[in-house]
């Protein structure tokens, strides 16, 4: 079912648990009981909806449902995975005001294509780093976590992924998910709010993840205020940008507002593509047209 599914919208993991598992670990058996969980197998989505059984179309209606819903935050992960170890930057921003607390950014390896038993297994729990306690309160709130990794000697480094996430200790929501990808872009504007005939600037970060050149495809789209999508998008590109191995571009961008522009909230989303036409990384920020 994964396979359905573009990296920018879903982030699964899978932790195994059990007598006898070879993947279970200290670490999977924690997250068994964080949930206070009885049964295998369990579906946890966001953090909160609950599922015992194996239904593919049960599972996928929920995960259907739960992307409806927006998120009150955007994750970006930008990391190296070596053959021995590793390194991974997660950015996250607050895109609307954020009521829960006790966040925390969590930051798992997982590793996929592992053959046991006569059996393939993906998305499998490998390691979690040391969590990270957040706050976030007010749209453009921003928190940045690193960290380091050793991988061990039976892990296959081109196998190995990172999915990090933002998760409230409280009610055990997830607010948002994101995987380590080929490339990501991040956005920052440079104001919250922009008044009418003015320039809505922003920077664009974007970074390679892979150890080889390549070309991404990066075009922008904006949402209008009643939630409509600007019947120009997209604003920006298609455009090719290659990138070389592991390079970061900064990029300073930016639209001028007509005068006419409808006042109120807009959404600004960037979405990069790999050259077969597949999602590998998108953020978006809000920013509000004045008088």
């Amino acid at each position: 079912m994964a396979g359905e599914y573009d990296p920018t919208q879903i982030a699964p993991l899978v932790w195994h648990v059990g007598s006898g598992d070879p993947f279970a670990t200290s670490e999977t058996w924690a997250r068994f009981y964080y949930y206070n969980l009885v049964y295998t197998p369990t579906f946890m989505l966001d953090g909160w909806d609950q599922y015992v059984g194996t239904s593919y179309y049960t599972v996928k209606s929920k995960l259907d449902n739960h992307l409806l819903d927006p998120s009150s935050v955007s994750i970006d992960v930008a990391g190296v995975i070596d053959d021995t170890d590793g390194e991974v930057t997660v950015d996250v921003t607050a895109l609307y005001t954020i009521s829960q607390l006790n966040l925390k950014v969590r930051i798992v390896l997982y590793e996929s294509r592992i053959y046991w038993g006569g059996r393939w297994f993906d998305h499998t729990v490998r390691d979690v780093l040391p969590e990270q306690s957040i706050t976030l309160s007010q749209p453009g709130d921003h928190v940045q976590v690193q960290r380091s990794f050793t991988l061990q000697p039976t892990w296959v480094a081109e196998n190995m992924g990172i999915v990090a996430f933002v998760q409230s200790d409280v009610d055990k929501r997830i607010l948002q998910a994101a995987n380590l990808t080929e490339a990501t872009v991040s956005l920052t504007p440079h104001a919250l709010s922009f008044p009418r005939g003015s320039t809505m600037g922003y920077s664009a970060l974007l970074m390679s993840n892979m150890d080889s050149p390549q070309t991404v495809v990066a075009y922008a789209e904006v949402w209008l205020p009643n939630g409509n999508p600007y019947p120009g998008n997209p604003v920006k590109g298609p455009v090719n940008v290659p990138l070389s191995a592991y390079q970061v571009r900064q990029l300073q961008l930016g639209h001028h507002i007509p005068m006419g522009a409808p006042l109120g909230d807009y959404i600004y989303k960037v979405t990069l593509e790999n050259l077969g036409g597949d999602v590998i990384d998108e953020d978006e920020f809000v920013f509000t047209v004045t008088e």
